[in-house]
């Protein structure tokens, strides 16, 4: 679910700072005799230094998922940084935080905070996770406060010229009178393609507009046809009956194309009919 998900930044691993936890924990014998067997030294005695870093990336991510979920800014309260050596799973990670000033011990009011929390995670506790929308309107907002304080060269030249440019424009009324949206329709979302309904189904109006349409055709026989035709080739159309039409149509200009047989040339020697006509003879 999307509530589960923290920032974490890509290029944390070579943070000076985290190099400078690694550091600590590394050189830490109390910490090598707890996550060692059989030890009595220092971590950095066992294990290389990319290996430390990564404990040290994997610590550090679930305490900042523990106080993502159990805090409601980033602070723990009635906590100490043995709070976070809980949460790392590390004795002593509480303090290497703090010694980095990723974490802030105030003993009077018995809380631990982590410094600028807030500004990349969104804490659950007491529904205070903020949704997407909101935190793309703060990452706006802070573009924009950085550009206000220190615009380039760019921006001071061009910026202010087109956004005047689209203020007159929004003011300047069209030939037409037309609104925006009547100028600019969105355009339609396309038809689907289907496969040829079987069966293919005439209706009513279908006929009748065959009959207007395509009077010298038989649609029993075109429907069949047009069925055959293209279930064998297996095409796909937006308009089944628009398509139909068509087939129509062209069967109308085929059939006034027809050759219609000549008459046969020459004397017929089997017409008889001359024999009425010899009178008396």
């Amino acid at each position: 679910m999307a509530g589960d998900w923290i920032k974490y930044r890509a290029s944390l691993g070579t943070h000076p700072k985290v190099w400078k936890m690694a550091d600590i924990l590394g050189s830490s014998v109390d910490i090598g005799r707890r996550l060692l067997t059989d030890h009595n030294g220092a971590l950095d005695d066992k294990v290389t230094r990319d290996v430390t870093r990564d404990v040290t990336l994997a610590a550090l991510l679930r305490v900042w998922c523990a106080t993502n979920e159990h805090t409601e800014d980033g602070v723990w309260h009635m906590s100490t940084l043995d709070t976070l050596d809980n949460a790392a799973g590390i004795v002593g990670f509480g303090s290497a935080m703090a010694a980095v000033q990723w974490a802030i011990y105030d003993p009077q009011q018995q809380t631990v905070t982590l410094p600028n929390f807030t500004e990349y995670n969104a804490p659950a506790k007491h529904g205070a996770r903020s949704t997407g929308a909101q935190r793309q309107a703060r990452y706006r907002a802070k573009l924009k406060l950085n550009s206000d304080a220190s615009p380039g060269v760019t921006g001071d030249v061009t910026g202010d010229g087109r956004e005047e440019n689209r203020r007159v424009k929004k003011q300047q009324p069209t030939d037409t009178g037309s609104t925006p949206t009547e100028a600019n329709p969105k355009p339609t979302k396309a038809k689907r393609k289907t496969a040829l309904p079987v069966p293919f189904e005439v209706t009513p109006d279908m006929i009748v507009w065959a009959n207007q349409h395509a009077p010298g055709t038989s649609i029993t026989l075109e429907v069949e046809k047009f069925q055959n035709y293209f279930l064998s080739k297996g095409d796909t159309r937006a308009d089944w009956v628009a398509t139909w039409r068509n087939w129509m149509l062209n069967a109308q200009t085929y059939a006034g194309r027809r050759i219609v047989p000549a008459a046969k040339a020459g004397p017929d020697f089997d017409d008889l009919s001359w024999t009425q006509n010899l009178g008396g003879l």
